[in-house]
């Protein structure tokens, strides 16, 4: 899940400087598309890994004989 993180990070990174290198006219639009597609697919991943953590928590709380309770407010 760090992996995933750092991956996020370094992607949020590299859409930032495709931005500053398009208003530059360094780059042309694509590469910010590019990097933003990247962002995307990275924060996807690490939702996805979140998501599957979470749920095998669950299945081994019930597995080991754990209830699901809601507790009074």
């Amino acid at each position: 899940c760090q992996n995933l993180t750092e991956a996020v990070n370094a992607n949020r990174r590299a859409v930032e400087l495709a931005n500053e290198l398009f208003s530059k006219g360094l780059v042309n639009f694509l590469n910010v598309l590019d990097a933003e597609r990247s962002l995307c697919k990275s924060e996807e991943e690490l939702v996805q890994n979140e998501r599957t953590v979470s749920l095998n928590l669950v299945i081994l709380y019930k597995a080991l004989g754990g209830g699901w309770e809601n507790e009074p407010s």
